[in-house]
């Protein structure tokens, strides 16, 4: 994984100075310092979410393009968080927003959750129909 062989030394390398910076982090709790040190939970809580969600919206994501994917966002970042603390004991997170020192270290997985909810979210308000073609995020 390039963030593990680039930049383990622990040292911060600015990408676009002033706004994102790459910084190796080995993080070991959940969001936020979420559930503190304790990996099996966290593999369990994720799989669970991720069955959860799946299923929830199978059925919606085959109908709608947006919500197909939102929901591969969702799905795709869990599942590589969870390849993360399985494989390492640890999720890799590298990107440092500098202007925004209340974020916390993340990495690609954590964006397309996030991004995969605030889409679900916004299609769900939207009241999207399925099979609406002219339908997009």
């Amino acid at each position: 994984m390039w963030a593990l062989r680039a930049l383990a030394d622990g040292t911060v390398h600015p990408f676009i100075p002033g706004l994102v910076d790459w910084m190796f982090v080995q993080n070991t709790h959940g969001a936020y310092g979420l559930f503190g040190d304790h990996p099996g939970f966290l593999i369990t809580i994720s799989l669970v979410a991720f069955v959860t969600i799946f299923f929830s919206f199978r059925q919606r994501a085959e109908q709608s393009l947006p919500t197909a994917l939102a929901l591969g966002g969702v799905l795709g970042g869990a599942l590589s968080n969870i390849y993360d603390r399985l494989h390492y004991h640890f999720v890799v997170d590298f990107i440092q927003l500098t202007p925004l020192p209340i974020f916390e270290v993340f990495n690609i997985a954590d964006s397309a959750i996030l991004i995969g909810i605030v889409a679900i979210l916004i299609i769900s308000f939207r009241g999207e129909t399925p099979n609406d073609e002219t339908s997009t995020l």
